[in-house]
């Protein structure tokens, strides 16, 4: 009779498909890190304060209400640079018309995770204030940039054009945490390498280029750079702490310099120091050399910084906490 096909390659793939992956495999460490993921998202959802849920809700809200009325609900509410006068709201109702479901999570993630951090820090009354006035200030700057690509461009449509979205904020909050417990990591599992707070709003920026890149569209990136640097400003020169008598937090680690990678900020002291003195020194340009070069140790500031640190810290072990208490037992038989 005839010879049958090789026995030894059938059983080679029976063998293959019933072996299925194994319980260490890539499969199961992806299922358990995105189990984990989710449990943190709905702790950090449960455990967070009002206004951050109030503003989570707006967003959401707001986002399929554009997509239910269209341009009549965009043109008054998102930001329309040749409309911003008279329609000054533009510049703080602008920040919670998202206008694409991709921002949307990236911000509410954000929001969340940042939000949820600083109000019992902060207080909702600094958090509001703060969060008012980055937005003013962000979409300001968003405006004018687009009225001087209109005079580049010479193209009216740049004028028209809709804009919206949290990312002013979200850029705002990420300095917040800088400000607040810079040595603080965050972790997506408890085996992964972690972020210190003081890198996530470098990661933000360029995060938020990646995205303007996919979205091919300009917004994004600088409304995460003039939010960047609309927080900067009110926490380095207005900010009210009510542990503190003076404005501002004038300590080392928010210096402007320190938005930047390490791996410039010698170079960028080295040249602020060159031009400085070529003006005549610190007293002619004594306000911005301080900002950028090291400054003597401000006592006050770094007993403020080290009770933030740990406010900081004991809330996030708080939630720590709600998370395993709500986490399922496992099973007896695992």
């Amino acid at each position: 009779g005839q010879l049958g096909p090789p026995q030894k390659h059938r059983g080679g793939m029976a063998d293959m498909e019933s072996a299925g992956p194994s319980p260490g495999g890539i499969g199961a460490r992806s299922g358990a890190a995105v189990v984990g993921l989710r449990r943190s998202a709905f702790a950090a959802v449960a455990s967070s304060p009002p206004v951050t849920r109030g503003l989570a809700c707006a967003l959401v809200f707001c986002f399929f209400l554009q997509l239910l009325l269209g341009d009549a609900f965009r043109k008054q509410f998102s930001l329309v640079p040749a409309k911003v006068i008279p329609k000054l709201w533009m510049l703080l109702t602008a920040a919670i018309v998202e206008l694409n479901p991709l921002m949307l999570l990236v911000n509410i993630a954000v929001l969340f995770f940042a939000g949820g951090a600083l109000e019992p820090l902060w207080g909702w009354k600094e958090l509001v204030k703060f969060l008012c006035m980055i937005n003013v200030a962000g979409f300001f700057l968003l405006t004018a940039t687009y009225v001087v690509a209109f005079v580049a461009l010479r193209n009216v449509l740049v004028l028209y054009s809709q804009f919206g979205g949290f990312t002013v904020s979200a850029a705002g909050l990420l300095l917040g945490l800088k400000q607040a417990a810079p040595e603080e990591e965050v972790r997506p599992n408890p085996q992964s390498q972690g972020l210190r707070y003081k890198y996530l709003p470098l990661v933000f920026l360029a995060s938020s280029l990646v995205l303007t890149g996919v979205l091919e569209e300009g917004s994004p990136f600088f409304m995460a750079l003039y939010g960047t640097l609309a927080s900067w400003f009110y926490i380095r020169r207005f900010q009210r702490r009510p542990d503190a008598s003076a404005l501002g937090d004038q300590s080392e680690s928010m210096r402007l310099v320190t938005l930047l990678p390490e791996a410039v900020q010698p170079t960028i002291e080295t040249m602020a120091k060159s031009i400085f003195s070529k003006r005549g020194g610190a007293q002619q340009g004594g306000a911005s050399q301080k900002d950028l070069l090291p400054v003597s140790n401000n006592p006050e500031a770094n007993r403020r910084r080290e009770r933030g640190a740990a406010a900081l810290e004991k809330r996030l072990e708080t939630m720590a906490k709600k998370e395993e208490s709500s986490s399922p037992a496992p099973d007896a038989d695992a």
